[in-house]
């Protein structure tokens, strides 16, 4: 946790200096799994407690198919877990298009994107 905040704070830092966005990956811990309610949540991110204070925005990817083998497999939800400078939590419904790492509005939900 003490490497997570210093890389929290000194992307922080870089994003201040330069006014630049910078966009950090985080991994979900492993208690996700045992819920049934799959979707991950802001204090499923390793350094949960860093990311939380210092992010202007956490937004959590959830892939249905990846615990429903009949779910389609290009529907992502895009959770909003925290925005800093506007409303949330919210979910967008985007397609996913894995070879190119691409998303869309998903039409189908009606979601603005």
């Amino acid at each position: 946790t003490e490497r997570i905040r210093d890389i929290v704070t000194n992307s922080k830092e870089i994003s201040r200096n330069l006014n630049i966005h910078v966009i950090l990956l985080s991994q979900i811990n492993r208690g996700v799994e045992s819920r049934d309610n799959k979707r991950p949540s802001m204090s499923d991110l390793d350094g949960a407690g860093t990311i939380e204070a210092e992010a202007d925005h956490v937004i959590n990817l959830y892939r249905p198919w990846v615990y429903d083998n009949s779910a389609n497999r290009e529907t992502v939800e895009l959770i909003v877990a925290k925005n800093r400078h506007g409303p949330y939590p919210e979910t967008v419904f985007a397609k996913f298009h894995g070879p190119t790492t691409k998303f869309t509005p998903d039409e189908a939900n009606n979601t603005p994107f």
